[in-house]
């Protein structure tokens, strides 16, 4: 058995039955992997996030987001790499891989929760998928 699976069977087992579901529910990464998971959702997707988080991480308004993410003129791939030259996505990567909230969000599909394995002290991460 994989040190992932090891890892995954000792965490179920400390939690609730209800709270366990089934492996194929988690998804398990290092850091390293959570970090590249992250920056390749937000360098693929970066026009899916709201305009007003968008902002923060530019020189520009919500509203000048905005017109980028809904135009109806550009595909998903021509808005993204109009919002790649405004805004500062290593940053915004960073921030968000250091949010348990916001990467569990991005990474854990189904609830967006994102649990640290308490026995590795964040080797790895448990996302439940």
């Amino acid at each position: 058995m994989s040190e992932k699976i090891e890892i995954l069977k000792k965490y179920l087992d400390s939690l609730e039955e209800e709270e366990r579901g089934d492996y194929e529910d988690w998804v398990i990464y290092t850091q390293d992997e959570k970090e590249k998971a992250i920056e390749e959702i937000i360098n693929d997707d970066l026009w899916l996030f709201k305009p007003e988080f968008l902002s923060g991480y530019s020189g520009f308004s919500a509203a000048v987001i905005r017109v980028i993410c809904e135009s109806n003129e550009m595909q998903g791939s021509e808005k993204n790499e109009a919002l790649r030259q405004i805004i500062d996505t290593y940053t915004m990567s960073v921030d968000v891989s250091d949010d348990c909230n916001e990467s569990g969000g991005l990474l854990a599909y189904c609830d967006g929760t994102e649990h640290e394995d308490l026995m590795k002290k964040e080797t790895n991460i448990l996302l439940t998928g």
